[in-house]
């Protein structure tokens, strides 16, 4: 919430609305936090329900940025999703246009073909509903899945709820499963789990 990304995505924001709703920049800054709190975050949600915008035209207008400003490629990235194709699933409360900007810089698209959940629906992370369609893609119990993320609220704790296996990336976390400092670690880990895992 407090990243250049953020900001950004804001300042995007704040011009949609002038020009959509032929307001000022004031007003529009206004308008922004009112449906933020009127709509528990889901600014989309809210252009949508109270506005007649269609949520895909807001998330072009306001999300299509390029990765290259706020993504710092990993090396190690490839050989990781090669090790794990077919076996992984993007889930994110990004929409599409900024998933697949994402994946397209990072190499990693290929890797995930139709197995990326983003949140132009209703239902988002961290709804639990949202994890179940990993579930859904996989057809395999949640004691079988492993959510991965860095963010304990978004990622880890509605995993959980929903009996997956969690591993915390960037330190350490006091409600996962596993945590590891940084993504390279992770298929050591994955490898590890699996040589002990008894389903």
């Amino acid at each position: 919430m407090k990243s250049q990304f953020y900001e950004d995505i804001k300042e995007n924001v704040y011009r949609f609305f002038v020009e959509e709703l032929k307001i000022s920049r004031k007003q529009a800054i206004q308008t922004y936090k009112k449906i933020r709190e009127g709509f528990g975050g889901e600014v989309s949600l809210g252009v949508e329900k109270t506005y007649g915008i269609d949520r895909y035209r807001y998330f072009a207008a306001t999300w299509d940025l390029d990765p290259k400003e706020y993504i710092e490629p990993n090396e190690n990235l490839i050989p990781i999703m090669e090790q794990v194709k077919g076996r992984a699933v993007v889930l994110t409360s990004a929409p599409f246009v900024w998933a697949k900007n994402a994946l397209r810089y990072l190499g990693v698209g290929q890797y995930l073909e139709g197995a990326v959940f983003t949140g132009e629906g209703d239902i988002r992370k961290p709804n639990p509903e949202a994890f179940k369609q990993a579930l859904a893609f996989f057809n395999c119990l949640p004691k079988q899945v492993f959510s991965i993320g860095d963010q304990e609220q978004t990622d880890i704790i509605p995993a959980k709820a929903l009996g997956m296996k969690t591993i915390f990336i960037g330190g350490e976390s006091t409600v996962a499963d596993y945590s590891i400092k940084d993504i390279n670690y992770l298929t050591i880990l994955i490898k590890k789990i699996e040589k002990e895992a008894k389903w």
